[in-house]
């Protein structure tokens, strides 16, 4: 299998900030200090990619930090536990340190002083770019050892250098700087050819090798060569993972095994720390769980719920582009969304303001700015009167789930709506009054314009119920929650089945209108969960040992054993991925797949 790597990062004007004392984050400008510059525009071996990095200066000595997630997740330097956000552990070939960690938001970076100590790589800013440069590795060997019990791929090389693993279904590719001593598959001596594209993401290589001769290869291995960089690309056995490993005296050691992955607790803040870790249920099975714990209620972190454009609810894009381009420092993937039509089917409430109403009494997680939670099952209603008293009920706001009946379009939507169905009804309503009233016979034509100070009533197969509403008439609208205290928060954000209710499963999918399929699915799963130490828990379950994801139920036994009391479920499958510092941290980007919402952590100034 041939992976296409697709990595885009983004950076749009952040608010920048320092932590000064151990996580204790607040906002300040460049300048302050020492910082000189901060960007993502990195050249390693003249090839562009894009890697968050600063550089600040004391007193005539400037120094240059790199994000702690890109380290780990773009040069191979892998990050050990800790228990200070001000210090970061690394391993990096024979190399151990203790890193000084330093937050500008929305990154947290380590100072890379030490990690070079005693090697020729040069880091340096050159105008508004990072130029890292290795000297020329080579790769001596590569083998495998393909046993029942021990499945690895060794890798020996002449000196360290920079490396990236990324792992599909079957296939991982372990990206090297450096070239092979030996002739291998693809082996191109034209410069021009540029193996990353302009995200810094490498492309396809498959069109460009297919037809190389005596490729080097083994049973889990085969070598390419492109420039001045080496692809070792694994076979990965089904029900195994991979992980990379350097090591003294520079060796990289690729294990396959169904428990590859390794249990990691690092304090990324004082109120926010990533784990991954194994989680046994008391069936026998066991699963490996990533898990991001913050508090809001004691620290300066804020919670919205982000989405794939500022302009309009129409659209899918990846959560590593949308969570860096708001500035978010972690997110996790959100509610339900037509991957055809890219619409919202679910709750999304943001300052007050419905972007998406909540449908079929599904679950929501709903909130405030002093960090209080409720997680419940949620209707809402619209009631809508005109200067007659005639009433108009709509179940839905800027809702991309279609029924009979009536639905209510704001600018929160878009600029303009276009009829999902045939032969729709739609109210034009400026201010408090209706402007005019049009039937749009086929669906997906005429979009009509929204008002900024209004918005749309749209009537579906059912054009009797705005037979009473005419142009000119003043209307008033009224709404209600069940439960009535939910409608007390201004954030919301809904997916479903709820999973959790004080310490209580109670799960129900037939409660919130999923098919018996959903319910007896076993996949990769998302939540958002709270605990009774205030914190919200972002977490996500790929794999048990050697099968699948969790149904459900086991989803939901996997979150008590965490110390959730609170619950939701959110969308899933490939859907299912976390960020945090730049990166996604719990899957490989290449399997994950576009979204249209998700939940955002980010700083905030203390008053």
């Amino acid at each position: 299998m041939i992976i296409s790597f697709i990595c885009s990062l983004l950076l749009n004007g952040f608010n920048f900030n320092i932590n000064q004392g151990i996580g204790k984050p607040v906002f300040a400008q460049n300048n302050s200090q020492g910082i000189v510059e901060t960007g993502t525009k990195t050249f390693i071996n003249q090839r562009e990619i894009n890697l968050p990095w600063i550089e600040w200066r004391e007193g005539n000595q400037a120094y240059i930090g790199i994000s702690d997630i890109a380290l780990q997740n773009t040069l191979g330097v892998e990050l050990l536990n800790s228990n200070n956000p001000n210090e970061q552990p690394i391993q990096w070939f024979n190399s151990y340190h203790n890193l000084p960690a330093r937050f500008v938001n929305p990154y947290r970076y380590l100072d890379t002083r030490k990690l070079l100590e005693n090697t020729d790589i040069v880091i340096e800013r050159q105008g508004d770019s990072l130029i890292i440069n290795t000297p020329n590795s080579r790769i001596n060997r590569v083998y495998d050892i393909n046993q029942s019990q021990q499945k690895r791929v060794v890798i020996e090389l002449e000196r360290p250098t920079f490396f990236r693993v990324s792992q599909a279904r079957d296939e991982g590719v372990i990206i090297i700087e450096g070239q092979p001593t030996f002739g291998v598959a693809g082996e191109n001596d034209d410069s021009s050819i540029n193996p990353y594209n302009n995200t810094g993401a490498l492309e396809d290589e498959g069109d460009r090798v297919r037809g190389a001769q005596n490729p080097v290869s083994g049973a889990l291995f085969r070598v390419e060569r492109n420039n001045n960089i080496t692809l070792v690309h694994i076979n990965i056995p089904a029900g195994h993972n991979l992980k990379v490993n350097s090591s003294a005296p520079n060796i990289l050691f690729a294990e396959l095994s169904p428990t590859a992955k390794v249990q990691k607790n690092i304090s990324w803040s004082n109120d926010l720390s990533w784990q991954d870790k194994y989680i046994r249920l008391s069936n026998g099975q066991t699963f490996f769980v990533s898990m991001l714990k913050a508090n809001l209620q004691r620290s300066g972190l804020s919670l919205r719920p982000i989405v794939s454009s500022n302009n309009t609810m129409v659209g899918t894009a990846p959560l590593r582009t949308m969570a860096q381009s708001q500035g978010a420092i972690a997110a996790i993937n959100g509610g339900f969304f037509n991957r055809n039509n890219q619409l919202p089917l679910g709750a999304i409430r943001n300052n007050q303001n419905w972007q998406s109403a909540p449908i079929l009494n599904r679950g929501v997680l709903a909130w405030n700015d002093a960090g209080n939670f409720q997680i419940s099952r949620l209707r809402l209603q619209e009631t809508i009167t005109n200067g007659t008293g005639d009433r108009l009920l709509s179940d839905y706001i800027n809702s991309g789930y279609v029924q009979t009946g009536v639905s209510r379009y704001t600018s929160s939507w878009g600029n303009n709506y276009t009829s999902l169905t045939n032969n729709e009804t739609i109210i034009v309503v400026e201010g408090d009054r209706i402007r005019e009233k049009t039937t749009i016979p086929q669906a997906g034509s005429n979009p009509i314009t929204i008002p900024a100070n209004g918005y749309l009533i749209v009537v579906r197969n059912s054009p009797q119920l705005a037979s009473n509403f005419n142009q000119g008439q003043q209307l008033r609208i009224t709404s209600t929650t069940t439960p009535p205290t939910m409608a007390n928060f201004p954030h919301m954000l809904g997916a479903g089945p709820m999973l959790l209710s004080n310490r209580q499963i109670v799960l129900n999918g037939e409660a919130e209108g999923f098919s018996n399929a959903f319910n007896q699915q076993r996949a990769s799963r998302s939540a958002v969960a709270l605990d009774n130490q205030g914190n919200i828990m972002f977490v996500a379950v790929h794999q048990r040992i050697g099968g699948p994801g969790p149904g459900l139920q086991e989803f939901a036994q996997i979150l008590l054993q965490l110390g959730a009391t609170d619950a939701l479920n959110l969308d899933g499958g490939s859907s299912t991925q976390i960020y945090l510092g730049g990166e996604i941290i719990d899957r490989s980007p290449v399997t994950a797949a576009r979204v249209h919402n998700g939940l955002g952590l980010f700083f905030r100034p203390r008053n």
